[in-house]
């Protein structure tokens, strides 16, 4: 747990980036490649790309790994409360803990799956209410809710064949973390166009006026410097290999509350330059890691 708590410590010290003009780069170099998401409610994303022909997302619930207090941002602390009265009795505690999330972009085949682990500061809190009944004897009934704060220290890293092939830190302020800042100024820089519904869904527009969270990641991806931000505004996701643009992916947003099916949108990259098999594997992968982060780190 301590190499993981020290990640952001040691990728900060090796990154310096520079970024380029990206749309002009990656919309100039690139073909459009489609994904397909046939159903609204599930995360199956069809491919024909790359050798790529599905990619199923599966979200894991966030486990404790029991880090000890000296582990933890100084933010959380231990919490305990206690009511009486009437015969009953109440019971919450709160504890901080760094949690872990797994998930999988399950593919087409398993040397092409990767499995991603996100460490999360949060706090665990358990209610118990102990009831007298009329008759004698007591009821017990309670609750567990976990509250993950993903704007303390957290990171993560991706599995692929039993090797880590990208380490990452995420950052909930991708306009104005430092070593993000070369590549805000040309994501979110210019006019934007919001998203509209074609259906004049009044509930859906009123959604939509508010962007989803940002948020960046930036490390190593297969000994290359690597950076990801999103714009909330417009669903999309900018990829950085190698302080160079690599791609923009425009997601789907089947995860919005009253969405009708004229409003849905299925989603599609848009590479670089670079066209090789492995490159466009890497790049439609970490744009479906993007939306999977879009949901979790959005609370979505």
């Amino acid at each position: 747990m301590k190499t993981i708590r020290n990640l952001s410590i040691i990728i900060c010290s090796l990154l310096l980036f520079q970024a380029e003009g990206f749309s002009q780069n990656v919309a100039s170099k690139g073909d459009k490649i489609t994904i397909n998401k046939p159903s609204k409610w599930k995360r199956n994303y069809v491919i024909n790309a790359a050798g790529l022909t599905k990619v199923v997302i599966k979200k894991g619930k966030p486990k404790r790994t029991h880090s000890s207090f000296e582990e933890l941002p100084p933010d959380l602390n231990l919490d305990y409360n206690a009511s009486f009265g009437d015969g009953n009795i109440g019971i919450q505690w709160s504890r901080p803990d760094i949690f872990r999330l797994k998930s999988t972009l399950d593919c087409n085949s398993d040397a092409l799956s990767w499995h991603t682990h996100l460490y999360c500061p949060g706090i665990m809190e358990k209610t118990r209410n102990f009831q007298k009944m009329e008759g004698g004897g007591r009821t017990i009934t309670g609750g567990k809710n976990i509250y993950l704060y993903w704007n303390l220290h957290s990171n993560g890293f991706i599995i692929e064949n039993q090797d880590t092939i990208c380490c990452f830190i995420i950052s909930m302020n991708s306009r104005s973390d430092s070593a993000l800042i070369p590549f805000s100024r040309e994501v979110y820089s210019g006019s934007v166009s919001p998203l509209k519904s074609s259906s004049k869904n009044r509930g859906y527009l009123e959604r939509i006026s508010s962007p989803v969270k940002e948020f960046g990641i930036y490390g190593t991806f297969r000994q290359k410097d690597f950076a990801l931000l999103t714009n909330g505004l417009t669903y999309q996701s900018f990829i950085y290999l190698d302080k160079h643009p690599a791609s923009v992916f425009q997601s789907d947003i089947d995860f919005q509350q009253m969405l009708k099916k004229a409003d849905r949108i299925q989603p599609y990259l848009l590479p670089g330059a670079e066209k090789d098999e492995n490159t466009l594997q890497d790049l439609l992968r970490l744009a479906l890691l993007s939306r999977y982060l879009t949901t979790t780190l959005g609370g979505l």
